[in-house]
């Protein structure tokens, strides 16, 4: 689901898609977190979009 609602949020970036990716992301228990992404990145794309600033 989370994964969905990134690529989604990719397609269009707007604030409904940002908000869906937000209640995706957040729905995932903090310790399980670290496996959306590659080895080397972790979660870190999902934290810049959602937690950057601005502005």
């Amino acid at each position: 689901m989370c994964r969905q609602a990134l690529t989604q949020y990719k397609h269009e970036l707007n604030e409904a898609n940002k908000e869906y990716l937000r209640q995706a992301y957040d729905a995932v228990p903090k310790h399980c977190r670290i496996y959306l992404g590659d080895m080397d990145d972790k979660d870190l794309e999902y934290r810049s979009i959602l937690y950057r600033r601005s502005d």
